[in-house]
């Protein structure tokens, strides 16, 4: 359908985006087998769920359990702008912890105000949509669901314990594998923790997450290579970066100038 984009990432097999930005459309009453939580930007909207209708405002988020009839249709024909994160049940019992996950899927459809985690879904969409690694793809959807089912306080069983050891054992994983497609299962697998724990844990100990941590070391990567005066688009792929764009958007943040810039001062 015209408007209506999907983004993928084989990386990431327990995410989908829906991206839609399109004059009428009409959908049946419907239920999907993931949990769907829905940003609308533009266009007021209503939702049938349960056998009763109810206003969706622009900027307003919509939490649907896997399972639910629902249907959700602009309430005018206007344009209608929205986006629809899909994630796997057994990612969403898995990744967030202490039952707050299987509680949600459990759930009736909820309605939320933008102001309460809009922000924090448009950045996860964002990298969904972006060249990001599968790191930081999975850890802002993490990040998501953590504002949208709430905190819940340290689980002291998982976290108590060599907590700073386990965190070490993720910075030297990240140190000798930042070139490599890592993974929050990857972080999981070394640390002992969840993933949920080593995204947080991790920001608390070292001030940034992982997948932010595992960038700045392809950038530190990339500065060497450059200051060897190798190619700029060889670099870039070395570095792990999915293209020349990429790769002078995030040295320039990183840097302060671009790679080319980098280089020609490099040179004799």
């Amino acid at each position: 359908m015209a408007g209506i984009t999907y983004y993928r990432d084989a990386d990431v097999p327990f995410f989908e985006l829906k991206v839609c930005d399109a004059g009428h459309v009409a959908f049946k009453r419907h239920y999907h087998e993931e949990f769907s939580v829905g940003l609308v930007e533009k266009g007021a909207s209503r939702v049938w769920h349960e056998g009763r209708q109810r206003e969706v405002a622009p900027e307003d988020l919509v939490l649907i359990p896997p399972g639910v009839f629902h249907a959700c249709n602009p309430r005018d024909k206007e344009r209608w702008r929205y986006k629809m994160l899909f994630a796997a049940p057994a990612w969403v019992a898995a990744a967030v912890p202490g039952g707050r996950g299987q509680a949600a899927l459990r759930q009736g459809v909820r309605c939320l105000p933008a102001r309460a985690c809009g922000r924090v879904m448009a950045e996860a969409a964002g990298r969904l949509m972006a060249p990001a690694t599968p790191l930081a793809k999975e850890s802002g959807v993490l990040a998501l669901f953590a504002a949208l089912l709430g905190d819940g306080g340290q689980d002291r069983r998982e976290a108590a314990g060599g907590e700073h050891g386990r965190l070490k054992q993720v910075r030297e994983y990240l140190h000798n594998r930042f070139l490599d497609r890592v993974t929050l299962a990857d972080l999981e697998a070394v640390s002992g923790l969840s993933k949920y724990y080593v995204a947080k844990l991790f920001r608390r100990e070292y001030g940034v997450p992982p997948h932010a941590y595992q960038t700045m070391l392809r950038v530190n990567y990339a500065e060497k290579e450059l200051r060897r005066r190798r190619d700029l688009a060889a670099v870039a792929q070395d570095a792990g970066f999915y293209d020349q764009s990429h790769f002078t958007k995030t040295f320039r943040s990183h840097v302060g100038v671009t790679p080319e810039v980098y280089l020609r001062a490099h040179l004799p």
